[in-house]
């Protein structure tokens, strides 16, 4: 698992990159797209996520944002109608650069993640999350199953879209291997 400061800069990282691509780069966007750099490229962050609100979401990593935000590693910028997006400070480039050597061992999953989760929007990372959630608690259970079980937890949800959401995320599994972005 990564050092308190690693794990910092990698979420610094992904916050710029989030930022370079125009997503938005809110609490909700970065907890969905830490999930997948975590669960689905093994980025040893070490965050515990549950299944929440709207998918997964770590109370951890919500109390190390405030303390990055506190540390002035991160801002917020506030963004109307829909609410703050998180920004780098000129501390969180100073992280980045003191602990380089990290950033850059998961700049291929970094940039992965924001390119492929990162620009989406809240409802799509909810559905996605919980889609890799539910395979990695339930790894033998097939797509039909996973997509009901979506449903059945979020029953805002309609069932077509558990299952494009069950899909899209073996798809995306799919294209990490074949990219070779999935760590050991």
């Amino acid at each position: 698992m990564l050092s308190n400061l690693d794990r910092w800069a990698v979420v610094a990282q992904i916050v710029k990159h989030m930022r370079a691509n125009e997503g938005w780069a809110g609490e909700t966007h970065i907890q969905k797209t830490l999930f997948f750099a975590q669960e689905l490229l093994h980025v040893p962050c070490g965050y515990d996520y549950v299944l929440y609100k709207h998918g997964p979401y770590s109370f951890d990593l919500h109390d190390d944002l405030a303390r990055m935000l506190t540390n002035l590693i991160l801002g917020l910028e506030p963004r109307p109608p829909y609410g703050p997006s998180f920004k780098v400070e000129e501390t969180g480039n100073s992280v980045i650069q003191l602990r380089n050597s990290t950033v850059q061992k998961y700049a291929e999953q970094i940039q992965f993640v924001v390119d492929t989760v990162g620009t989406r929007d809240v409802r799509e990372l909810e559905r996605l999350g919980t889609a890799l959630l539910l395979k990695k608690q339930c790894p033998d259970t097939d797509t039909v199953a996973l997509a009901n079980k979506i449903a059945e937890l979020k029953p805002h949800v309609p069932l077509h879209l558990a299952s494009d959401a069950v899909q899209e995320a073996n798809e995306i599994e799919a294209i990490a291997q074949s990219k070779g972005v999935i760590t050991q």
